[in-house]
């Protein structure tokens, strides 16, 4: 190595160690290093809220800490907080409506709190509501970039959840309505038996499973659908650039699937007729069981799957048909445009 070169080597080094040491001593004399969580110094006064009232309306409004429903250990309603001068909340109680909501302001942070050294476990700020009674009216959560988990001892009736890149992890029951939404997030609903649900994320990965007697309706963007174990009325899901995977299904009534360039896949699904659309994904399905006359359409897609006792009508224009007909089957048609169709 040239002499040069490593006069530039060491003199590079000890300028990143001399740095790291300015950093260090403007940080101890600041008052020490900050781990700051969503643009927000971590000096965070936790605060604990007791209520011995009766409550069956939940409403709460939070910004960017993160929420947790659960059950109480007692008759009581235990909420606590994270609270500091730019992030503050007013929790209380107005009739019978628990009502937790936050006021926040701009903090412009010093140089050296944007320095993020963690020695040790982070405690993440939280919202945590812990409610004495198994079931609950109306259940009403809108926030921004929060992460969502439910507690699956409790049970809501209309429930409406708005996040923006939250996650959302909801085991409780709801037995009316159910509006679950999330732009950026993955929402994941296990044993829920309401009367509709609606769930709607933008890129986030949507996952539904054990829910009975529901009218389900989901719409992502580039993010995938799974459903299984569901027995409802009907089911209908939209996707843009994700796939569509329905495992072990039984509705009554119809299911209708929409994809761009996502794949569509049926396993163990029954209803009483389906209507697919695709562009470019494919198609592909088997132990499929219908009562009336459905169809499946994909532009460049390949259509696959077993047959069932189908009587199947095919249609494409560039792509290869490859069928084992049953002509006393429930009618199902297939119509490609360059896709090939296997049904054997």
């Amino acid at each position: 190595m040239k002499p040069f070169t490593k006069i530039l080597l060491i003199s590079g080094g000890a300028l990143v160690v001399l740095g790291f040491g300015v950093t260090a001593l403007a940080a101890a004399i600041g008052g020490g290093f900050s781990n700051t969580l969503n643009g927000e110094a971590k000096d965070y006064e936790i605060v604990n809220y007791d209520f011995s009232d009766d409550i069956n309306n939940i409403i709460i409004n939070e910004s960017s800490h993160d929420i947790q429903i659960g059950k109480s250990s007692d008759s009581n309603t235990h909420i606590t907080v994270y609270d500091n001068e730019y992030h503050k909340h007013t929790v209380g109680v107005n009739g019978d409506k628990l009502e937790i909501s936050v006021n926040t302001k701009d903090q412009i942070l010093k140089w050296y709190q944007n320095v993020h050294i963690n020695f040790g476990t982070v405690e993440y700020p939280k919202v945590v509501v812990l409610l004495p009674e198994d079931e609950y009216q109306d259940l009403n959560i809108n926030a921004s970039s929060s992460d969502l988990n439910t507690d699956a001892a409790l049970t809501f009736g209309n429930t409406t959840v708005k996040l923006s890149s939250g996650d959302i992890l909801f085991n409780s029951k709801v037995t009316d309505n159910a509006d679950i939404k999330t732009t950026s997030g993955d929402i994941l609903i296990d044993d829920m038996d309401p009367v509709k649900l609606n769930v709607v994320s933008s890129s986030g990965t949507v996952t539904l499973k054990n829910i009975d007697n529901a009218s389900i309706s989901t719409t992502t963007s580039s993010g995938t659908t799974y459903l299984s174990d569901i027995k409802g009325t009907k089911i209908q899901s939209e996707v843009s650039s994700g796939d569509i995977e329905l495992t072990n299904i039984s509705v009554t009534e119809n299911i209708k699937l929409s994809s761009s360039s996502g794949d569509i896949i049926l396993n163990d699904v029954s209803a009483d007729s389906l209507e697919s659309i695709s562009s470019s994904g494919e198609f592909s399905f088997s132990d499929l069981s219908l009562t009336s006359e459905s169809s499946i359409k994909t532009t460049s897609g390949d259509v696959t799957g077993k047959s069932s006792g189908f009587l199947i009508l095919t249609d494409t224009n560039s792509g290869d048909i490859d069928v084992d007909q049953d002509k006393d089957g429930t009618t199902l048609n297939i119509s490609t445009s360059s896709g090939d169709i296997s049904v054997r």
